[in-house]
């Protein structure tokens, strides 16, 4: 079998993306394709199957380098003339132009593709047992491009007032910059890289379920199975940035490394359960109808 679709995600309203006047809509694809089995005259049954999708243009929460404002309310204050990027000497009236940044989200795009394993068995009349296995991989791409741009014209403007002291003894328009930098990387560029928060490589789940048909027990079932996730990723370590004690200059710290992130693991989960169920027939104006209950009990195990 094989199947193909497409869809889009409504982005969030509230997300402001800088340089657009409206976030942008979200586009995804998918694909699989695979093989569905029966055999052993039912006795076995299933499917396997490869998929793939892609997601661009999403959005996600993400805050804005409030350095620039800093600097540019910085020079503005200090009222020694000092000019806005247009060639206007900066102003309380013309200062909000430069450091009221629309921006609390970044755009991404997000990668995805694995292999699922499904079984179905029945060893025999009353015995049921279900199998299922999969293994993926996700990596996010292309996150704060929209950022980069923004800073393209903003960071080697406001590099030429390097060693301005404004307050105290520090160069603060340096000690901005570095702010930049360190929101490029931890905030803009988090989502590039491999795999986002709560991801799972591999899944896998068993259950059995008996149901008895004849004698006292007829109409009862007893089941039970265990969940297996291995570590979710709960974090990742950017890769690149600045050194310590070192913020370099926009033209040299250019092209940017887009998906060098370390993920950070938490721990893997079991969930065992247990189901006790019970089918029945009603007639209902004259007609019998199937009626089943079932109570479930999960335990979740954290392995430490």
């Amino acid at each position: 079998f094989y199947n193909w679709g497409s869809n889009f995600r409504t982005p969030d309203p509230l997300h402001l993306v800088v340089g657009l006047p409206s976030p942008p809509v979200g586009l995804g694809k998918s694909q699989d394709i695979g093989l569905k089995f029966d055999l052993f005259n039912g006795r076995l049954s299933g499917s396997v199957l490869h998929y793939e999708t892609t997601g661009t243009k999403l959005t996600a929460n993400a805050g804005r380098p409030q350095g620039i404002e800093t600097i540019f309310n910085l020079l503005n204050t200090a009222n020694r003339g000092f000019l806005d990027p247009d060639g206007v000497p900066l102003t309380n009236a013309t200062v909000g132009k430069w450091n009221l940044i629309p921006n609390n989200a970044v755009v991404y795009d997000l990668d995805a593709s694995g292999y699922e394993l499904n079984l179905v068995a029945n060893p025999t009349r009353n015995l049921r047992v279900f199998l299922n296995y999969s293994w993926s991989e996700v990596f996010g791409s292309n996150a704060g491009e929209e950022m980069v741009a923004y800073l393209d014209t903003m960071v080697p403007f406001l590099e030429q007032y390097i060693g301005q002291v404004f307050t105290g003894t520090r160069d603060d328009v340096l000690f901005n910059l570095e702010t930049v930098y360190d929101h490029l990387y931890n905030n803009q560029f988090a989502r590039n890289g491999y795999a986002p928060r709560g991801f799972n490589e591999h899944k896998a789940n068993m259950r059995l379920n008996y149901s008895w048909r004849s004698g006292f027990l007829k109409g009862f079932s007893l089941g039970g199975g265990v969940q297996w996730r291995s570590s979710p990723v709960i974090g990742n370590i950017p890769s690149g940035g600045r050194q310590n004690n070192e913020v370099p200059l926009w033209a040299d710290a250019k092209p940017f490394n887009w998906a060098d992130n370390t993920p950070i693991y938490g721990e893997e989960e079991f969930i065992t359960s247990m189901n006790v169920g019970y089918d029945t027939k009603f007639s209902i104006l004259g007609r019998n109808t199937n009626v089943n209950f079932q109570v479930n009990i999960d335990l979740s195990l954290i392995h430490i």
